[in-house]
């Protein structure tokens, strides 16, 4: 999934939250958030708003649904990894302390990124025997400045 923040105007995401009910599914939730200087600090930190808002419909915890936060510019940080076991707020905290780093956008370095070790127990995921499904999420403004080819599954 790659949705486009740079138009943040017409970007609704609360509306298309509302009455998810997500509550009952639990899943490993893996978001690679774009933090190049396209960007913008302003648009960064509605994008972590909206993931607050997108993680308040879950019930999180550690047999619940993990969500961890990947940025990336010209350098990969994992800014909240799977395996905190973080209540709501402590979430939401950790959420809108995340920085803006700026830099180059490179899409193709985050996804190999967390094909080696996002979505690794290393990373905090859990065993797939276990059943919790795998998501990952890319938000990005546009076109990667590196290669995509190469990159496991790609």
């Amino acid at each position: 999934l790659i949705s486009k923040i740079k138009n943040t105007e017409s970007f609704t995401f609360g509306q298309s939250l509302q009455n998810v009910g997500c509550e009952d599914a639990n899943y490993d939730i893996l978001f690679l958030i774009d933090s190049s200087s396209s960007v913008g600090e302003p648009n960064f930190k509605k994008v972590l708003d909206w993931i607050v808002k997108f993680a308040d419909t879950f019930e999180l915890g550690n047999d619940k649904t993990r969500i961890g936060i990947i940025t990336y510019a010209d350098e990969i940080s994992y800014a909240i990894t799977m395996d905190h076991n973080l209540l709501k707020e402590e979430f939401y905290s950790s959420v809108r302390k995340i920085t803006y780093q700026k830099g180059n956008t490179y899409t193709g370095k985050a996804l190999a990124h967390a094909a080696e070790y996002g979505f690794t127990a290393m990373g905090g995921m859990r065993d797939p025997e276990y059943g919790y499904p795998r998501i990952a999420i890319i938000l990005t403004d546009g076109r990667s400045q590196d290669y995509l080819s190469g990159v496991r599954g790609s």
